[in-house]
């Protein structure tokens, strides 16, 4: 456990056993892993990036090598991190962001209802759009937000983008590997959020901790540049085409065995390991694991401009209700 200097729940369990995994629970954990391995590709590549969900971290493998190590941040349990391999075609260096289908639903498209919904009732969808640098779009075209009755149109009829900058939710690089999940890894300006032992907080894409390092070691070994010619990249932007594309591994295994042979667990921050075993043994079978207690998880920030609470209390009624109603840039919220 990490030390937190607080009695929350995760402690409480601990001190008093309760979800203690067993022998019983701890085989059932291996043989679940086991038939994990089974679902990977019998080739994982030459070279490859390897995604850990429950560790929360990223690794990029040449053979037996580890080149790089990184922190990144998971999808919360609302919305997992998916489980699958595909290959990184490009790499984008100040991206823009488009809000995807499940923020429009859940957190833009109430935001802009309660603001004021457009019709000439109030300003209050235009500046809901302003306070994150938003620009909506229909078909192609641009449209103006307070002349659309939020309540009564389809959300998702509608094309909704971030432009790059210092606030862009992806950050300054986006690594894609085009996938039916759409989800990907970013940059990401809240560099809160890697402080914490349990770091899932996004809609399933993968926040990392420091994506140029991992940039430079990837068009490396794909472009043989060095790490000044990708600083140029950083500076002017751009998107990079890989010639080789690498394999991208995202996985869930929370038993591993070290080069040393010991074995190790992970926490099952998603409770998915009773699950598997349940649909192995056809029966339900119950794996306990250690809780996930986010009392000391980093906090978001209060406001997308990094204010302080004196200075953000002041701010209208009604963009303070759009920043509590839709914040890209929280660890709510944010991709």
């Amino acid at each position: 456990m990490e030390p937190t200097g607080l009695i929350n729940a995760a402690t409480r369990n601990a001190l008093n056993g309760v979800e203690r995994p067993t022998s019983a629970g701890n085989l059932q954990r291996i043989i679940v892993n086991m038939e994990r391995w089974r679902w990977m590709p019998e080739n994982l590549g030459a070279f490859y990036v390897w995604d850990s969900v429950p560790e929360q971290m990223t690794s990029v493998h040449e053979g037996e090598k580890v080149l790089l190590s990184e922190k990144i941040v998971v999808g919360k349990s609302s919305s997992p991190t998916p489980i699958f391999s595909a290959d990184m075609q490009f790499i984008i260096f100040h991206p823009s962001w488009g809000v995807p289908p499940g923020i429009k639903s859940q957190e833009l498209g109430p935001a802009l209802r309660s603001a004021g919904g457009g019709w000439f009732f109030s300003s209050g969808a235009s500046s809901v759009l302003r306070a994150y640098n938003l620009r909506v779009s229909r078909g192609g075209h641009a449209v103006d937000p307070d002349s659309i009755n939020w309540s009564s149109v389809d959300i998702h009829s509608f094309d909704f983008q971030q432009p790059p900058g210092p606030t862009n939710v992806l950050g300054i690089v986006k690594f894609r590997f085009p996938n039916k999940h759409d989800v990907y890894m970013h940059d990401t300006p809240e560099r809160n959020l890697f402080g914490g032992a349990i770091r899932a907080f996004s809609h399933g894409c993968m926040r990392v901790q420091n994506p140029i390092k991992l940039a430079e070691v990837l068009l490396a070994r794909d472009k043989g540049f060095s790490a000044e010619q990708v600083q140029e990249y950083v500076r002017r932007g751009g998107e990079i085409k890989l010639t080789n594309p690498i394999p991208v591994h995202i996985t869930y295994f929370t038993a591993v065995v070290d080069d040393a042979g010991k074995l190790h667990y992970r926490p099952d921050i998603y409770a998915l390991d009773g699950r598997v075993a349940s649909k192995l043994e056809g029966q339900t079978v119950n794996i306990a694991t250690a809780s996930v207690d986010k009392s000391d998880a980093p906090k978001p920030e209060a406001t997308p401009t990094g204010e302080a609470p004196a200075k953000a209390k002041s701010r209208s009624k009604q963009k303070a209700a759009s920043s509590q109603g839709f914040n890209p840039f929280s660890a709510i919220f944010g991709n």
